[in-house]
């Protein structure tokens, strides 16, 4: 009987561990998403990305976390408004559902940038 209630018991947390570390790695390579196109455009200069300007994309994760697939798509949307004379924001909004069933999850990205000329 000790057993059984042992066995039900670590099996829930081995369940619980996957999803954990599913939710980790998802919420990592949105990190690493949101960054990369931020640093993108940020890098190209105040001139590359005039006011209004919005780009959007997606991109899939395919993983397998203790032999189960575990893919994930990534959206992206990166957006650029005037905030004043030579200022401008930067905005990544990068989205995604995982394994937990909790709604869309978002990580989102600001910086600014200046005419430096």
């Amino acid at each position: 009987m000790v057993f059984s209630v042992l066995m039900v018991l670590f099996s829930g947390l081995w369940a619980q561990y996957y999803k954990g570390q599913t939710v980790s790695r998802n919420h990592l390579a949105a990190s690493g998403l949101g960054r990369k196109v931020l640093e993108e455009h940020l890098s190209a200069g105040y001139n590359a990305c005039p006011d209004g300007y919005v780009e959007t994309g997606n991109i899939t994760s395919s993983t397998r976390v203790r032999g189960r697939d575990a893919n994930c798509v990534f959206n992206y949307q990166f957006e650029s408004h005037d905030r004043g004379v030579d200022f401008r924001s930067l905005t990544v909004t990068v989205t995604w559902s995982d394994v937990t069933g909790v709604g869309p999850k978002s990580l989102v990205y600001d910086t600014y940038v200046y005419r430096t000329q």
